[in-house]
């Protein structure tokens, strides 16, 4: 498998694909403020007629009320082409319908594309990732020209760069326990049980926390992702 996917990206690598772009998922962080004033430049820029071709645009749904986004303002500006639209995507959605997605803006660090990962379990569609973050290993490009950048992309075509994805399940074991220590916690237990089963307890909700930044939970497979970038 890991053979043919490096050879797979390696043939992608010498040539470029060229799509019809239309509906464009944007990723950030929906409780950084900062971030939330980039996304809505894009978002606004995308709509408008710079951008080329109408598009439909998808962020979050907890901006659609967001003070900040001002999703309304965005989608009653005189600069919005006519065929763009506004839309709002939830994890549900990204669940039962990746396909409806023609690439993915990720703008943050290297955590955000990864996010995108997780949210798409199944297919996860093109990643174009721009650098916001304090980490910059998977964000190619820089947010500052994010016009040239996608201009180019969805006029010139993208080249493909093919990835590996792991998941894996997290077993925990419990300790054994003696007929007497049955019997107690039948009983009612005493202080020594009562300790450990609040160890265990906030080791449970040490994992529920880990699961919900980004972590699944599902049987060991491997799938293949895609990153795209320019050039």
């Amino acid at each position: 498998m890991a053979f043919s996917i490096r050879e797979l990206s390696k043939r992608l690598s010498h040539f470029k694909l060229r799509l019809k772009v239309h509906n464009i998922f944007l990723l950030t962080k929906a409780h950084d403020e900062e971030l939330i004033g980039y996304t809505r430049e894009v978002a606004a820029w995308l709509l408008s007629k710079d951008s080329g071709d109408p598009h439909t645009v998808y962020v979050e749904d907890t901006l659609q009320n967001n003070k900040r986004f001002k999703a309304e303002s965005i989608a009653n500006s005189q600069d919005v082409q006519q065929g763009s639209s506004l839309k709002f995507w939830n994890n549900e959605l990204c669940r039962k319908n990746p396909n409806a997605f023609d690439v993915v803006l990720a703008l943050g660090g290297d955590g955000t594309v990864l996010y995108a990962s997780w949210l798409f379990q199944r297919i996860v569609p093109p990643v174009l990732s721009f650098a916001l973050g304090s980490l910059g290993f998977l964000t190619k490009f820089d947010f500052e020209s994010y016009r040239t950048t996608l201009g180019q992309a969805f006029n010139e075509g993208l080249t493909v760069s093919v990835r590996l994805r792991l998941e894996a399940t997290v077993m925990r074991a419990q300790k054994g326990i003696s007929e007497e220590q049955e019997k107690q916690e039948k009983d009612g237990g005493d202080d020594g049980d009562d300790d450990e089963k609040d160890d265990f307890r906030r080791e449970i909700e040490a994992a529920a926390k880990v699961t919900s930044r980004g972590c699944s939970w599902e049987s060991l497979s491997v799938e293949d992702c895609c990153e795209w970038s320019g050039r």
